[in-house]
Order: C-alpha cells, then structure tokens, then sequence
C-alpha cells in the first residue's frame, strides 16, 4: 500500500497553516513600511520659513551616511512649520528625532521621521514646529545618538 501525504488530512492541515502564516507575513511586512506617526510628528507640506541644505519651498533636507548628518545646522524663524527630508545615504538604518520644547529626548514632545526606520537607500520626512522663542533645538539619529547630532537654530 502506497501513502499519498497530500490527500491525509494533517498535510491538508499544514498546507493550510503555512498559507495564512505567509500571507500574514506579508500583510504585516507591508503594515510595517506603512508611515505611521509618533506622537509629535506629522507630514505636510513645506513653509517658506525654514533654511538649510537642498531645501526647497523653505523645506530642508538631511543627509545621513556614515554614521553622520550633513548638514549638522538648520535654520527655522521662531514659531514656523518645517519639513525636514532625511535621506539614508548609508548602508545602516538612521532616523532623526527633534529634541521637544525641553531640548530633552525621549519625551512626550519629541518630533521624529515617519517612517521611525529610515533605511539604506530610503527616505523620511518629519514636519516640526519651531518654539516661539529663539535658541538651539537638538536633533539626533537613535540608532546612533553619539555619532549622530545636530542643531536647530531658532530665530
């Protein structure tokens, strides 16, 4: 007597289990690359209020590669709307998070890229806010925060 596994239940069970698992895979794999934001950012459009590298329509642009920012200073007047555009020039995956109000990371203020992992190749926006006041925001990578640093200045 010959066995046929595909016509035996259990196999029909399995086929069936590993065809949901792929798919689930790539439902979440998909929903993972999905923008979405944390708490203090946003996208838009770009104002005409903020300088810095490449920036067009007031938009500015970041570099990240090599474990570094180019540029490591932007520019924003005092209360305007600024959409920073990183671009991952390197082979690790970098993001950038804008200190909030109390230059202080990690906290409920912050602002940082959609999507949270800007990898090789790949880019992000981020659309911030400056405080009213003038002086020194502090930007980094989380991935690597003591390599990766940078200012804003308010004005």
């Amino acid at each position: 007597m010959k066995l046929d596994f595909a016509k035996l239940p259990v196999f029909e069970g399995v086929m069936t289990f590993l065809v949901i698992v792929i798919a689930l895979t790539f439902v979440f794999a998909f929903k993972a690359t999905e923008g979405k934001s944390e708490k203090g950012a946003a996208t838009g459009s770009p104002t005409a209020a903020a300088t810095g590298s490449g920036g067009t329509g007031g938009g500015l642009q970041v570099t990240a590669a090599d474990y570094s920012f180019s540029p490591t200073e932007l520019t924003v007047k005092a209360g305007a709307a600024a959409t920073v555009t990183l671009k991952n020039d390197g082979p690790a995956t970098h993001n950038l998070r804008i200190a909030g109000a109390d230059n202080t990371f990690n906290t409920d203020d912050d602002a940082v890229t959609d999507p949270l992992a800007v990898t090789a190749g790949q880019t992000a926006t981020i659309t911030w806010t400056a405080p009213t006041t003038a002086g020194d925001i502090k930007f980094q990578c989380d991935f690597h925060p003591q390599q990766m640093q940078g200012t804003i200045k308010v004005q």
